[in-house]
């Protein structure tokens, strides 16, 4: 069978199924904590890709961010019409993810360069986030853009688009209590 009439059968099946791929993609708040692992091994292999052995948190973790999203930059982002959770190694093989995937994978690697308050944010809006503070000044991660914005810029951008929840793999807060 040709590709194309294969890739419409699969997005009619999809599409005939996507409420119940939603429903089985949704995750607890202790499932969606437990999506961002910064101790797994692909992320400790990746990490020991992008930093050198004499790395130091207080003068080589902003180098280290940097590496990590020219990582990303080469992970196509595109937004699914369902829920789907990926494992990092799907995303790094397929080398596609949408901005959930890719915020969780940005915030499992921050986390293991040793910023333990890097948090994926949820807004109301759909976007999604990862912010974490370096030397005093509040970043966050856009994974749309694969862009990073600091100081006022991340707080203009949280102010515009207010928040639903956060996580990481220690907490879960949700701002709509």
């Amino acid at each position: 069978m040709e590709e194309s009439r294969k890739s419409k059968l699969y997005l009619l099946m999809l599409n005939r199924y996507k409420e119940y791929i939603n429903e089985k993609e949704t995750k607890t708040v202790t499932e969606m904590r437990g999506t961002v692992k910064p101790q797994c091994e692909f992320i400790t292999d990746l990490k020991k890709k992008m930093i050198s052995d004499d790395y130091k948190y207080e003068k080589d973790f902003l180098n280290a961010v940097n590496k990590a999203i020219e990582y990303l930059r080469g992970i196509e982002t595109f937004e699914f019409a369902i829920s789907f959770w990926m494992d990092f190694e799907d995303i790094d093989s397929v080398k596609a993810a949408d901005s959930v995937n890719k915020a969780v994978l940005f915030a499992s690697l921050i986390r293991r360069f040793g910023c333990d308050e890097a948090k994926v944010l949820v807004a109301k809006s759909g976007n999604y986030y990862v912010n974490f503070k370096y030397d005093g000044v509040n970043y966050l991660f856009l994974p749309k853009t694969n862009s990073l914005v600091a100081g006022d810029d991340a707080a203009d951008i949280i102010s515009s688009d207010p928040l639903k929840y956060s996580f990481n793999d220690h907490e879960y807060v949700d701002f709509e209590e």
